[in-house]
């Protein structure tokens, strides 16, 4: 059914701006999808209708751009995230890129090689070393180079999966890739910013843990390392709050003195039936995320040494993400089949009471709003288009192959001819037809099962060519 989704108002959150902070960032990466969906935007601060020039007003410096292995468009390519890039250079952000090496989404239960690349550790280590290379170099090339590059998304279990997966096969593997995909950044640009993402940054013992393992001598060193970045969700364990955070990010600040930011995080609009929230105290509203916001602000904020620098907020123009909890995901690891994520089950864009019109040509015939939110497009919406179009290309990828085995099997029908059969039969068969003169290739010959499974027209050339023989 077509629909109209104009006078529709949305209390969709803009980022609200963290003094004391060096970035306030956004990973806005659907913004151009969700425009081809007919989605718009526009605030009372400022006339415009481009998403990332409200972002601005409101205080956003740093636009976090994921890049797929993709050459679709749709799946967050090279080229989207290049166009990405200049929208966001041009309303003055600085660009983070969130690289995910894969075909799809990847995270801690998530991190599958890309089609068409090496699966041997070696292959990897070059193909992931001049791929990074090149992705760097085509944003510096079209003026919009990268201050940040995230090596990979919550690499909790490694990246690459099986090769470069921690569970599987240690450490080494991945530390020699990270390393491989640093040396090609740092290749392409001598002054991008290197960042390492882990999921649950309040999970001490798993964050110090994989610290403690990952450098290896030749392999990743700590100078590969400017940032240590981290995601904190409310949604995805009661152990993540605000002390936890910051006992976990103070540990390891003063063991590695290395810059540290939050590179995903959200707060849900409105409540959120069956969640459990690490901080209940905290409203399911747009002010309540206002607070969940700066009070990671403060958890940054109070780290020694000034090496709290930045928050990225996930996906604020994301709208469609209230009242979804009868949507929720798990996600379940392979290194621990119990551990769960529940994904987008009720986080919609951080808001600071600011009202977002979200308007579309179409105007057959008016919805109703949902509570604060309108239902316009949904992760899992995403994910489930993603796996169709990654069916589709398989099933397109078989009959290829298939066609490709039919072309074969007729070029070698054309290049055999029968003095070639003769030749590779003649000496069996007179062997059989001396020993049992009274058998032949229709009936039950012992040399037939040499070349039963030969194409009719192979067979119908050896008929003739028993005939030939004395």
């Amino acid at each position: 059914m077509r629909f109209s989704l104009s006078t529709i108002l949305l209390c969709i959150g803009l980022v609200p701006r963290i003094r004391g902070l060096q970035y306030h960032g956004a990973d806005f990466s659907s913004l151009m999808n969700l425009e081809s969906s007919g989605i718009t935007y526009h605030d009372s601060a400022t006339t415009s209708t481009k998403f990332e020039t409200i972002l601005a007003a409101h205080g956003t410096n740093l636009a976090r751009i994921r890049i797929w292995t993709s050459t679709n468009n749709a799946d967050y390519s090279l080229t989207y995230g290049l166009q990405m890039a200049k929208r966001a250079a041009a309303a003055g952000m600085a660009i983070y890129l969130d690289m995910h090496y894969s075909d799809t989404w990847a995270d801690p239960g998530h991190q599958a090689i890309p089609a068409g690349w090496p699966t041997t550790l070696s292959g990897l280590n070059t193909q992931i070393f001049t791929y990074t290379q090149s992705v760097v170099a085509a944003f510096v090339a079209q003026g919009t180079p990268a201050t940040f590059i995230e090596i990979g998304n919550e690499i909790n279990d490694g990246i690459l999966w099986p090769v470069g997966q921690i569970s599987v096969n240690g450490y080494s593997p991945l530390s020699q890739l990270l390393h491989s995909a640093v040396n090609g950044a740092r290749s392409s640009s001598s002054t991008i910013r290197t960042v390492i993402h882990l999921a649950n940054g309040w999970d001490s013992t798993g964050t110090s843990s994989f610290y403690n393992q990952i450098f290896i001598p030749g392999e990743l060193a700590l100078t590969d390392v400017d940032v240590m970045g981290f995601s904190f969700y409310p949604f995805y364990g009661t152990g993540a709050t605000f002390s936890a955070l910051q006992s976990s990010l103070q540990a390891l600040v003063s063991k590695y003195n290395k810059n540290v930011m939050v590179v995903e995080t959200d707060w849900p609009a409105v409540s959120c039936s069956g969640t459990a929230l690490s901080q209940p105290a905290i409203a399911s509203s747009p002010a309540g995320q206002q607070t969940w916001v700066l009070d990671i602000r403060n958890v940054l904020s109070a780290l020694t040494g000034g090496n709290g620098i930045g928050i990225i907020y996930w996906e604020p123009g994301w709208v469609g993400n209230a009242d979804v909890d009868v949507l929720a995901i798990k996600r379940v690891t392979k290194k621990d089949p119990k551990q769960t994520r529940k994904e987008n089950h009720c986080p919609v864009p951080i808001n600071s009471g600011e009202i977002i019109e979200i308007s579309s040509d179409e105007d057959d015939e008016p919805v109703a709003p949902k509570t604060s939110a309108v239902v316009a497009t949904t992760k899992l919406q995403a994910r489930i288009q993603q796996l169709e179009r990654e069916n589709a290309r398989i099933k397109k990828e078989n009959a290829d192959i298939k066609k490709q085995q039919v072309a074969a099997a007729a070029d070698l029908e054309d290049q055999i001819t029968c003095e070639d059969l003769e030749n590779w039969f003649s000496t069996a068969l007179k062997q059989h037809l001396t020993r049992y003169p009274h058998y032949n290739v229709h009936h039950a010959h012992p040399a037939y099962n040499m070349f039963q499974q030969l194409p009719a027209p192979l067979v119908r050339s050896l008929v003739v060519i028993t005939k030939n023989i004395p």
